[in-house]
């Protein structure tokens, strides 16, 4: 089974949802990441490309991202990023 990155605009009432959970941020860099659960985060500012098995997404301020369990990707971080998250 391949797994996707999916990227989406999110709603109103999501961005507040996630405006209440944890922050993450990171400075310009590339990392290699796997995910042990789902995690769900809305994009604060910044840019970063995520590649991985099947593919390869942008993300930028605005964007809500689901990164499904399982996945292994590698991140590169082109601006740095900020995010609010979740995992399911």
């Amino acid at each position: 089974m391949q797994l996707a990155i999916l990227v989406r605009k999110p709603s109103e009432t999501e961005i507040r949802q996630m405006e209440a959970c944890p922050e993450w941020s990171c400075q310009p860099s590339e990392f290699h990441w796997f995910y042990s659960d789902t995690e769900t985060c809305l994009i604060k500012k910044g840019r970063a490309r995520l590649s991985y098995e099947g593919g390869a997404v942008d993300i930028s301020p605005g964007d809500l991202v689901t990164l499904p369990k399982g996945l292994s990707c590698v991140w590169q971080v082109m601006e740095a990023i900020s995010k609010h998250y979740r995992f399911e």
